[in-house]
């Protein structure tokens, strides 16, 4: 970006040499004949001037589009490599919840079957009248609530 203003500073320098010196010219007290030489000199010189400008400009304007073209690829790599570090730890996260999730279901059927073991074979089957729901109930219960802290563990839990 410094060359960007070099390149300004470089092309105002020579117009304004060039304006500078034609008005220079014309209100200096000289013959009319070395104003009108100077004058013709300075014409001469304006075409040459315009295009040291012009191609000042355009060598400045070549390196401020390599430099944002640079900035930009860097820029976009970047970005790869976040969405590839991001999919990866959703990877990472789903899996450990879809882990939790089956660790949850065995503990439950875990405590479902001492529960069972408990009973006496006389006791009544009738689990609503222990105000215990049924196992089903149970696992879909609490398969709903760990889907719900993540709606892509349902799908991969279900899956299984």
């Amino acid at each position: 970006m410094a060359g960007k203003g070099t390149g300004a500073f470089l092309g105002g320098l020579l117009v304004g040499t060039a304006i500078g010196t034609a008005i220079g010219v014309l209100v200096a007290p000289r013959s009319g004949k070395d104003t009108r030489r100077l004058l013709k000199k300075s014409a001469d010189a304006l075409p040459e001037v315009a295009e040291d400008v012009s191609s000042n400009l355009q060598y400045q304007t070549a390196k401020v589009l390599e430099s944002a073209q640079t900035s930009l690829d860097e820029t976009l790599n970047r970005l790869q490599e976040a969405i590839v570090i991001g999919k990866h730890t959703m990877q990472e996260k789903q899996q450990e919840l879809h882990r939790q999730l089956q660790a949850a279901e065995a503990d439950l059927q875990h405590a479902y079957a001492e529960l069972e073991n408990l009973r006496s074979p006389d006791e009544e089957r009738d689990d609503l009248s222990l105000g215990l729901p049924d196992r089903e109930a149970m696992v879909e219960e609490e398969r709903r609530t760990l889907s719900s802290e993540s709606p892509s563990v349902q799908s991969s839990s279900l899956a299984s």
